[in-house]
Parts: C-alpha cells; structure tokens; sequence
C-alpha cells in the first residue's frame, strides 16, 4: 500500500468535484508539460551557445539555505491547492 499524504485530508472531496479535479489535473499536466519543453529548449539553447548545462543541473546539490528555501515554497504551493479543492477542509 503507498504512504498516504498527510497534506490532504482523506475523504475531503464531494463527488461533484470529482469531474473538477480531473479538469484541473489535466490542466496541470498540460502546464508541467510546458514547462518540461522550455527547460529542454533552454539547455538546447545554452548547449548551441556552448554552455551544456544539463549534466551540471543533473549533479547539482542546493545548500541547506535553498533546500529550506524550497521546501518552504512546496509546502505553501501544497497548502494553495488543497485550499483551493475544498476550502472548508482547513477551517
């Protein structure tokens, strides 16, 4: 069995808003997605000009200050969108 999240309630979803999640779950994989392309663009782009920078992002290790900084940032971001799926959950 997967470890649950212990961000989002279990049971937090009305079955109306089933058919909404999956609408904005598809919206969202479409803007990762998106994402995905212009960061492989990027590297091309940087690569052309003779900074192939893709092993290097590969390897790279943030310091405690920015792995703090981004966990911090993840969590809020985590905190928004289950706000935003039942807003009556974090009351």
């Amino acid at each position: 069995m997967p470890a649950s999240n212990s961000t989002v309630p279990h049971g937090f979803l009305k079955p109306r808003q089933v058919d909404d999640v999956a609408h904005a779950l598809l919206s969202l994989a479409q803007e990762v997605w998106v994402l995905h392309d212009r960061q492989r663009i990027l590297e091309s782009v940087l690569a052309d000009r003779g900074l192939d920078v893709g092993p290097e992002i590969d390897r790279y290790q943030p310091d405690e200050a920015t792995r703090g900084l981004l966990d911090e940032q993840r969590k809020a971001f985590l905190e928004r969108l289950v706000q935003s799926l039942a807003p009556e959950a974090s009351r």
